[in-house]
């Protein structure tokens, strides 16, 4: 019997030895993580979940229609020509843990990454996210993080930093990177529009996520932008129009959000 056992085992052994490992994404949190793998895969081979961002624009309920004209009040009406929005500073919370973005896998993490909202563009990206549990709430910053809203010295690496060069998002007189801006045509007859600007805006948005997103799927977060209640107030057949849309612009801030 003792002799059975030894060649039984023997036997075992060679079989395991002769098995070639399999190689493969050994990362949990990737989207192709392999459980079947038994060595991770060369070249930095794990694809980490989308986190993709998009817009709708609306006037209360509906779809805004930039070929149409919007009463906000009996005397004042406007119709939506532009749109361009700045966001930064992402941070996902979840159960157990905070994440970070990772726009880079090889460089790491990218806490401060920028993406550009505008109007008419199709979905954003800021980046690629490990979830390594449920994503419960979302929050992000409009406008551009301190240490990278320096003209003189602009990061280039960022596409928004190299999109906003253009002047039409850069105030010249303060020398920053506007945080938000909004074209309107306000005169049916002369089509004459207006820019709105805004550069001095401290604004941050918190997102609950009722649903969860469970860990190695991908984000998707759409932005309900409603123009009904950002121009609530406003005047814009006013001679001082740009002045008082901006101010009850900022007042007005304030976005709803649906994450899938």
């Amino acid at each position: 019997m003792k002799r059975v056992f030894l060649l039984l085992s023997g036997i075992i052994l060679f079989i395991n030895a002769c098995v070639d490992a399999t190689d493969g994404c050994l990362d949990p949190f990737a989207s192709n993580y392999d459980l079947s793998a038994d060595k991770e895969c060369d070249d930095e081979c794990c694809n980490y979940p989308s986190f993709t961002l998009s817009a709708q624009y609306l006037y209360g309920e509906e779809s805004i229609d930039s070929s149409i004209y919007y009463n906000i009040s009996e005397d004042s009406y406007f119709k939506l020509r532009s749109f361009y929005m700045t966001l930064s500073e992402f941070g996902l919370t979840g159960d157990v843990d905070n994440y970070t973005l990772i726009t880079d896998v090889d460089d790491g993490d990218i806490p401060d990454d920028l993406v550009g909202i505008k109007f008419r563009t199709t979905t954003n990206s800021p980046g690629n996210v490990a979830i390594e549990d449920s994503i419960r709430s979302i929050d992000f910053t409009i406008g551009i993080p301190s240490e990278l809203d320096n003209p003189s010295a602009p990061n280039l690496d960022y596409s928004v930093i190299e999109l906003l060069q253009d002047s039409s998002y850069f105030d010249l007189v303060e020398n920053r990177y506007y945080k938000m801006i909004v074209g309107v045509e306000i005169d049916s007859s002369t089509n004459e529009e207006v820019l709105i600007v805004l550069d001095d805006l401290d604004y941050s948005f918190t997102a609950n996520v009722t649903a969860g997103t469970s860990r190695g799927n991908a984000l998707s977060l759409q932005l309900l932008v409603d123009f009904e209640r950002l121009f609530n107030g406003v005047q814009f057949q006013a001679d001082n129009v740009v002045e008082a849309a901006e101010i009850i612009l900022a007042q007005n801030i304030g976005t709803s959000i649906e994450v899938n």
